[in-house]
């Protein structure tokens, strides 16, 4: 089994760890991730500085909170957390052209 490790800590103070082998099966399973240049020092962007401030769920990943960061004009990335006893794991990463109204919010950074 390949290294555990912390890529960020979210607003709230959570840290969010990513095994090897978890990064390079997103990596295998979504190519656009790869042939865009998406590091993971953009998931921890996401993780870190979330688009507005704001943490989002949805009813299609209840089990996960979701973090979004401009990525391109076009594009932003969708980084699934999902929380297991203090502690994030990355399940699945996506871009999407913009945030869904369907999201709802789980947490706001005060302003």
């Amino acid at each position: 089994m390949g290294n555990k490790y912390i890529i960020a800590t979210d607003p709230r103070g959570l840290p969010v760890e990513m095994w090897d082998e978890r990064w390079e099966w997103i990596c295998l399973k979504h190519q656009e991730l790869v042939k865009r240049g998406v590091t993971q020092g953009h998931l921890a962007d996401a993780i870190e500085n979330p688009e507005n401030g704001t943490i989002y769920w949805s009813n299609d990943y209840r089990d996960s909170d979701l973090y979004f960061k401009r990525f391109s004009r076009k594009l932003m990335l969708r980084v699934a957390v999902k929380y297991v006893a203090g502690a994030g794991e990355v399940p699945t990463v996506h871009f999407v052209r913009r945030i869904s109204k369907n999201n709802k919010i789980r947490w706001m950074k005060d302003k």
